[in-house]
């Protein structure tokens, strides 16, 4: 079900800023290189990508907890957003910054080597085989994150979809990433211990539905950057 557009959602949004950065690119070409990029040096240390935030409870609690670590947490709509983006500016969380862009511009604005961890907490499957590309596991999108991870960078995928798990599991390793933490039942496994709980993740968890979950990273020797 779609969700029923906010009311003075412009306003909203201009509001909520600095915690919020609507870049509003979505007609321009994803491939153009920039030369100016956004500096978030002063949210703070070892950054931290979420891809696909929606509403934003997983990034505020995770900025509470890690209050030392950068965090800057994407999502597309506007209209889902501006609700994290908001609550951010109320409990002061310096450092986190929502973005709305697409994961496709995201070179356009970051340096290469800019983050420790992305994060994609249950992404959209697109089930159709047509659809592949743009599922945030295929190689073209890990192609952008391995440009902006550092070398001792990783990713930690969350998702419901068994599916979708197995393809990312495949995807990464033709890749070139080695996987950690892997598991097919996150609540039942000992890498539950600090990890936070999504929204939709609670309502999978009530369903009694299992969560399936990994950390991929980068052996140096097998890091396509720069072939």
């Amino acid at each position: 079900m779609r969700m029923r557009r906010k009311n003075n959602l412009e306003e909203r949004a201009l509001a909520a800023s600095p915690y919020l950065l609507d870049l509003g690119n979505d007609s321009l070409d994803a491939r153009k290189e920039v030369v100016s990029f956004l500096n978030i040096d002063n949210l703070g240390k070892d950054p931290v990508l979420e891809l696909g935030c929606g509403k934003g409870k997983y990034a505020l609690e995770y900025a509470k907890i890690h209050n030392q670590t950068a965090y800057v947490a994407v999502e597309q709509i506007t209209n889902v957003i501006i609700e994290g983006a908001e609550k951010a500016k109320q409990e002061k969380l310096d450092n986190l910054l929502f973005l709305r862009t697409g994961a496709e511009y995201l070179k356009r604005y970051f340096k290469d080597n800019t983050f420790k961890k992305v994060v994609l907490n249950f992404p959209c499957p697109f089930h159709k085989e047509t659809y592949r590309d743009r599922r945030l596991t295929s190689e073209r999108f890990l192609e952008i994150y391995d440009s902006l991870l550092t070398d001792d960078g990783e990713i930690r995928l969350k998702t419901d979809n068994k599916r979708m798990f197995e393809y990312s599991l495949e995807s990464m390793s033709e890749y070139g990433f080695a996987f950690k933490n892997l598991t097919l039942d996150l609540h039942s496994s000992p890498y539950i211990e600090g990890d936070i709980v999504t929204e939709y993740e609670s309502k999978f968890i009530k369903d009694g539905l299992p969560i399936y979950s990994v950390v991929a990273y980068k052996p140096t020797r097998l890091r396509k950057l720069g072939k």
